[in-house]
């Protein structure tokens, strides 16, 4: 038997990447190192370029903690800790190629499925980064 969040979850999972994403999403790691090892390099890899030391496409930084968390220009919260579907930063990722508001934007290589879907597992778990202040590597 499901818990709601967990019926939630396996909702969004088959909303976002179809029916056999749920089947095959199994259990997930998190805790102490999760975001370092695993959350950052995803956005350094897909984000940094437009919202990075050298540039904050939108008023948005996500090399930071602080940044990462802060509302830009569209005055919503990017990441919600616990609640995607409220995340900005879920909407922009989650949207067709073809969208305007679509991030990355059209011509920047979008992240897979999996990466898309540990970032939201991320968020929905709370959105831990280890340490208030990550600094750059």
């Amino acid at each position: 038997v499901r818990t709601w969040a967990e019926e939630t979850e396996a909702k969004l999972v088959e909303t976002v990447f179809g029916e056999d994403a749920v089947a095959e999403s199994g259990e997930r790691e998190t805790g102490e190192g999760y975001y370092a090892d695993t959350i950052r390099p995803i956005f350094e890899e897909k984000c940094f370029s437009c919202h990075g030391t050298e540039k904050q496409k939108a008023d948005y930084r996500m090399d930071t903690i602080e940044g990462l968390f802060a509302a830009g220009e569209s005055e919503i919260d990017p990441i919600v800790p616990g609640r995607p579907l409220e995340s900005y930063l879920v909407e922009l990722i989650t949207l067709p190629e073809e969208d305007d508001y679509v991030m990355p934007p059209s011509g920047k290589e979008s992240l897979t499925p999996e990466e898309t879907l540990t970032v939201i597992r991320w968020i929905w778990d709370g959105a831990e980064t280890g340490a208030r202040e990550v600094a750059n590597r």
